[in-house]
């Protein structure tokens, strides 16, 4: 499975779903339900059982400046 670029969680919900606001997650696949929702599959978060993904509109495209300031944060880091 490839990725398909990062996305930014503008919706976490609940803790238990695993997701954090505005953290940028990698994109795996992008699907439509059986329940006719968009929902989107990412690396570093897995849904509770049974679910797959998490609902599309719990996430934005990260912008070039999102990820400007993922480097900044690694350079200072290091």
């Amino acid at each position: 499975m490839s990725c398909k670029g990062k996305v930014v969680c503008v919706k976490p919900g609940e803790s238990s779903l695993g997701l954090k606001q505005d953290k940028i997650y990698t994109e795996l696949d992008r699907y439509t339900s059986n329940m006719g929702e968009e929902v989107i599959e990412v690396l570093e978060a897995m849904p509770p059982s049974p679910y797959r993904g998490y609902r599309a509109t719990r996430f934005r495209p990260a912008t070039s400046a999102d990820m400007d300031k993922v480097k900044e944060k690694e350079e200072i880091s290091i």
